[in-house]
């Protein structure tokens, strides 16, 4: 690899177990997905277990975008059309060109 490529992991099976190493393609109409654990894969968990740090990290998050959202007018170039990246998380493949001008 060079400086600047982006390296990408299929994490599907890395949870490994019966429910979650079935073949997902083939149509089995006897198979149980109700038995299946509803926390396979969540990035903060989920239950008793769940991350302590989920509730702040959300709180953070609207804080942040209140502020931005009520002292900034955001914009886009007109026309744009956003590349997607898919690997190794979604977002803008250029960054999301945005125009924040602030509000007076």
């Amino acid at each position: 690899m060079r400086h600047g490529d982006a390296a990408a992991g299929d994490v599907r099976g890395e949870r490994g177990g019966t429910q979650s190493s079935a073949d997902p393609a083939r149509f089995a109409p006897g198979r149980a997905k109700h038995e299946r654990h509803p926390y396979l894969f969540v990035p903060f968990g989920g239950g008793a277990h769940m991350c302590i740090g989920y509730r702040f990290a959300e709180l953070q998050i609207k804080a942040i975008m209140y502020q931005l959202v009520r002292r900034y007018r955001w914009s886009i170039p007109s026309g744009y059309i956003m590349p997607e990246q898919q690997a190794p998380i979604a977002k803008p493949r250029d960054g999301l060109p945005m125009r924040l001008e602030p509000v007076d």
